[in-house]
């Protein structure tokens, strides 16, 4: 496995509160939403699209979709999780039906990088996240400290598992406001670990703290702008009147 994230943006929710609207095709600043992200996360490979056909993505952007369709977002994540590794399984010129290598993954990026399409400030916190990624990283390579930094309370806001075992205590980090709330669909997390709570509590119709319930992430605070989303078009049109 590399050093490097891979990205997975989702993209598949049905915009109820815009009307219904494609949030990955919803226009901010003449850009697409998606674009937006998208660029933000540019340092990361593989990046992955979970999102219907009818959503373009860039060339050399690989796109998937959870099937059935609106599953909710930890069935979109499974979903680019397992594109990821067929990727790279692909690309290795492994036989998808010889099973997983033994170490349990295929040669790829140890991380992944999750973010919401509707979150246009990405790159707010995409680099502080990345940058909280390789401190953490490092520590736990060093026997440095390498617990999460946040207090078990504010661990709790995302059900987190504060461990204190130095091998389970450095899944990743999460963007967090500054009183600790945790914007979910904002995580920078170990690809085994996610995969590890996929298999063990499923993925259609489940909450995305759920998911993150088991792992040991450290909250990172960036900006609050950045973390403002697009769910309604007095949100959109706030956004609008800051890209002017």
């Amino acid at each position: 496995m590399s050093t490097a994230a891979a990205m997975i943006v989702l993209g598949g929710g049905e915009g109820r509160r815009l009307g219904g609207v494609s949030k990955p095709d919803l226009v901010l600043g003449g850009r697409r939403l998606l674009d937006l992200v998208l660029d933000a996360g540019s340092g990361c490979a593989p990046r992955v699209v979970v999102a219907p056909d009818s959503v373009e993505v860039p060339s050399g952007v690989l796109r998937t979709l959870e099937a059935p369709p609106a599953g909710g977002p930890v069935a979109g994540i499974a979903a680019g999780l397992a594109l990821l590794r067929a990727h790279e399984e692909e690309q290795s010129g492994r036989d998808p039906e010889a099973g997983e290598p033994e170490d349990g993954a295929a040669d790829g990026p140890n991380d992944v990088l999750v973010v919401a399409c509707d979150l246009p400030g990405a790159a707010g916190f995409i680099g502080p996240l990345r940058a909280a990624r390789a401190e953490q990283v490092g520590h736990r390579n060093h026997g440095g400290p390498d617990g999460p930094t946040g207090s078990e309370e504010a661990a709790g806001e995302a059900g987190a598992d504060v461990r204190t075992d130095a091998h389970s205590a450095c899944d990743g980090v999460i963007a967090a406001h500054a009183d600790g709330r945790r914007e979910l669909l904002a995580v920078l997390a170990d690809r085994a670990a996610l995969e590890a709570s996929i298999r063990e509590g499923g993925a259609r119709d489940r909450s995305v703290r759920s998911l993150l319930a088991p792992l040991a992430l450290e909250p990172v605070v960036v900006p609050e702008v950045a973390m403002e989303d697009v769910d309604t078009w007095e949100q959109h049109a706030a956004w609008e009147r800051r890209a002017l």
